[in-house]
């Protein structure tokens, strides 16, 4: 008889702990879930950046948003591109950039000093990851923005 209680209290035991081993492993899923997003969003990226360094003349900021949303059709829909060419002056003197984060404002200014223009292709790309199911009950989102941004050095400038 001890042998019929230890299973029947075996089997409450098993169904008390499920649910919480399937909610952990639904949080696992989620969780590398939104670690694949992101690496696709961080791809998509630096794909439009480097298409940008390497097409310099042909790129503008257009091409770079297209080669970021062609990379990123690989489980990652709905991207939001936004492209350009930023720049900075480098003064040898200093070993530094002036400014140290490139700005769009500094493409085209001479730069003082003796120092030459370095100019970066820069991408930022948004994506959406939708949750497999609702958690606002939990106080989760439903869905999740990632952005990443990719800068680039282009090799020769005009």
């Amino acid at each position: 008889m001890k042998n019929m209680h230890q299973r029947g209290a075996a089997l409450i035991e098993f169904a008390l702990v499920t649910p919480l081993l399937i909610m952990v492993l639904i949080g696992l899923i989620e969780v590398g879930r939104l670690a694949y997003f992101s690496i696709e969003v961080a791809n998509a990226a630096h794909a439009g950046a480097q298409y940008g360094a390497i097409s310099y003349k042909n790129a503008g900021g257009s091409g770079m948003g297209v080669a970021a949303q062609k990379d990123g059709q690989n489980g990652v829909a709905h991207l939001q591109t936004t492209a350009d060419y930023v720049c900075a002056c480098w003064n040898p003197s200093t070993a530094a950039e002036t400014p140290s984060t490139p700005t769009q404002a500094a493409c085209g200014v001479p730069c003082s000093s003796g120092g030459h223009t370095v100019t970066y292709a820069q991408v930022s790309v948004t994506g959406t990851m939708h949750a497999l199911f609702n958690y606002t009950a939990l106080g989760l989102p439903a869905q999740w923005a990632v952005t990443r941004v990719a800068t680039m050095r282009v090799e020769q400038a005009p």
